[in-house]
């Protein structure tokens, strides 16, 4: 019994044991778990911290290169504010050093003017003249003389062409009525003192593009010559600039070519942009695009109206032929007409348009068309024995004249007009062959009045248009020229000449070159015949507000005494103010 009480002993104790140690294990796996679980959470927390620190470290790279990056367009824009300031910086020098050139082309022009208006006025001389180098032909008395340039194109020419064969005035006005009715020129009290090749240059439309601003805005007009203002100096009259956002590049620095405000803040601005037709290394040489336009024209008449002119001859019309052509600056244009009275005188016949528009096609349709097939003569020429002037050796010869009457049925002379003269266009101003046209003009319209027919020292003179040239052309007068007695007190010739000048008068003309090789005498009549009308002045023409003509002889005096004071002659005595006698018998004349 003892023994089992023992064994049982025993073995309670080493089950106590065994619990004891299974406790003890289990206590140990706790800890053990406990410090893993401890080591777990501090491993994530370093990492968790290792991460934030990577995060933060992105973060400050991200930031460095945003600023970076903003310095950069900071510079950038600074780089490109600076070459922007400099590109109009040299612009606005180029532009002064270009005004200067025109101002300095326009004083050269008027002292040029100014010497030739000091001098004797010498106008070409009469055919009745012994002046002048005689020649067998028209060829002889051209050759030698200088002639024009040949150029493959009017762009790539050194010279204008409008130096010498052609003349584009913006604010002038054609010469034939259809095409005059038409005209749309530019506004003369703008425009009338630039050159075509300056119309085509921005400077010289700074002083009209502020011409009609709103009437709340208060504006500068900028002469070609003349700097503009920054638009600091302009839009804040010297206070500090405003705030505004960063986003915002505000180039106050900058020359805005307009020099325009509002007269009150919280108004509408108005401002602008004015191109030239050349930009960028171009616009430093003279736009060609007239001399294209006018070059193009010409080709196009000569194409139409002068082919199949025969042999020795020259053809010219009895009214200006004309051509029309399209001057476009990029996307907008206008109708030119280009008529041949001498030189190629252009004209602006149409309002601007955009091209392709309604505004377009209705220009295009308002051009008239003509048919001069039959108001032409083809002048032989060859055959003729003629005078030229001037008369020097190698010199360019203006004008040329019939010095021999025509043969009985000479070609061209049929219509009884024998007698010519060729005035070739690059002899005078396109202001002198207008002069021309109207003067002609006016002299045919008086021709066919009936009520008053010319007297018989008035012969018939009519102006006929050709390729580069003009033709007078009147009846072969066979006679000499008068004398100075025959112009002086109880001349022969005072009555006939003074009959002459009152009816020239009565249509509106005065004839300002009387000279003795001006008064021709028939050699078997005696008749007395008054020839070379070319200096008349057309009253109208010179009195645009409607000054009274005369209306008696005395009237008429005093309008050659005028005309006198106002353009002194130098002509040999060539004023009729010079001819006491003569001017005496337009004293003793009614009134009419």
């Amino acid at each position: 019994m003892d023994a089992l009480r023992e064994l049982l002993a025993a073995a309670q104790k080493r089950e106590h044991t065994a619990a004891a140690a299974t406790a003890a294990a289990l206590e140990r796996e706790r800890t053990a778990t406990a410090a893993l679980e401890r080591e777990r959470t501090a491993t994530a927390a370093v990492l968790e911290r290792e991460h934030t620190a990577a995060a933060a470290t992105a973060a400050a790279q991200k930031r460095e290169r945003t600023a970076t990056a903003a310095l950069e367009r900071e510079r950038t824009a600074t780089a490109a504010a600076l070459e922007r300031e400099c590109t109009a910086t040299a612009a606005l020098d180029r532009e002064r050093a270009a005004s200067a050139a025109a101002l300095g082309r326009e004083r050269a022009a008027r002292e040029l003017v100014e010497r030739r208006a000091a001098q004797p006025h010498e106008a070409p001389p009469r055919h009745a003249e012994a002046r002048g180098a005689s020649f067998a032909n028209m060829v002889a008395a051209l050759a030698g003389a200088v002639e024009g340039v040949v150029v493959n194109s009017p762009a790539k020419a050194a010279r204008s062409i409008q130096v010498d064969s052609a003349a584009f005035d913006g604010c002038g006005t054609p010469l034939s009525a259809a095409l005059a009715a038409l005209a749309a020129p530019l506004p003369r009290e703008c425009w009338g003192g630039v050159a075509a090749d300056e119309l085509l240059q921005e400077n010289h439309a700074y002083p009209h593009a502020t011409w009609r601003v709103p009437a709340w805005i208060e504006a500068e007009a900028r002469a070609p010559a003349a700097g503009t203002k920054s638009a600091a100096k302009q839009f804040l009259g010297g206070t500090s600039p405003p705030l505004v956002p960063g986003v915002v590049v505000a180039a106050w620095s900058s020359f805005p070519e307009l020099i325009a405000r509002p007269r009150e803040a919280f108004h509408p601005p108005f401002n602008g942009e004015v191109k030239s037709a050349l930009s960028g290394a171009e616009a430093a040489r003279a736009p060609k695009m007239f001399d294209e336009l006018l070059t193009y024209a010409m080709l196009g008449m000569l194409g139409s109206y002068f082919r199949g002119v025969p042999v020795g001859a020259q053809r010219f019309f009895n009214t200006p032929p004309y051509a029309f052509a399209l001057a476009a600056f990029s996307h907008v244009g206008y109708i030119v007409t280009v008529e041949w009275c001498g030189k190629l005188l252009g004209c602006i016949v149409s309002p601007p348009f955009v091209l392709g528009s309604p505004a377009h096609a209705a220009a295009v349709a308002a051009l008239p068309d003509a048919d001069l097939a039959g108001s032409f003569v083809d002048v032989c020429v060859d055959d003729a024995r003629v005078l030229a002037w001037p008369a020097e050796e190698g010199a360019r010869r203006a004008v040329l004249w019939r010095e021999a009457a025509p043969p009985p049925g000479a070609a061209g002379a049929a219509d009884g007009l024998g007698f010519f003269k060729i005035i070739r266009g690059d002899a005078w101003p396109a202001a002198r062959l207008r002069g021309l046209h109207a003067v002609y003009g006016a002299l045919g319209a008086a021709m066919k009045d009936a009520k008053d027919r010319p007297p018989r020292a008035i012969v018939r003179a009519v102006l006929f248009y050709g390729a580069g040239a003009l033709c007078v052309r009147m009846p072969w007068v066979r006679g000499r020229a008068a004398t100075v007695a025959e112009l002086g007190e109880g001349g022969a010739a005072v009555a006939p000449v003074a009959e002459a000048l009152l009816w020239l008068a009565r249509h509106g003309l005065l004839y300002t070159d009387l000279r003795e090789p001006n008064v021709l005498v028939d050699a078997a009549t005696d008749a007395v015949v008054l020839v070379d009308y070319d200096d008349l002045v057309v009253l109208e023409a010179e009195a645009p507000e409607g000054a009274a003509r005369p209306r008696s002889g005395t009237q008429l005096c005093e309008a050659l005494a005028a005309r006198s004071a106002a353009a002194p002659f130098a002509r040999d005595a060539g004023e009729p103010g010079a001819r006491p006698a003569v001017m005496e018998a337009l004293r003793r004349a009614p009134r009419w």
